[in-house]
């Protein structure tokens, strides 16, 4: 697994447990649902703004998404995502 799918899924997971469709989340994030789906499917890598926005909106700290992220994939080279 490379950086963007364990950042997308660690996402799409936490919305889903927050039980917040796609529309609902892009909405108050203000974003696409196009782009939202594109960052759980591990294609595209979220801007730290949007990071923090989907985190505000789902109701838990940056900080804490971005622990999860790392404690749920550790083996994951965050340098790949610049290749």
């Amino acid at each position: 697994m490379d950086f963007k799918q364990a950042v997308g899924q660690t996402i799409q997971r936490t919305r889903k447990e927050r039980a917040f469709t796609q529309e609902k989340l892009a909405f108050y994030a203000k974003m696409s649902v196009s782009a939202l789906s594109l960052i759980e499917r591990g294609e595209n890598a979220p801007s730290l703004y949007t990071l923090f926005a989907i985190a505000r909106v789902i109701g838990i700290p940056a900080t804490d998404l971005v622990a999860q992220i790392e404690a749920e994939n550790p083996d994951v080279d965050v340098f790949k995502v610049m290749e």
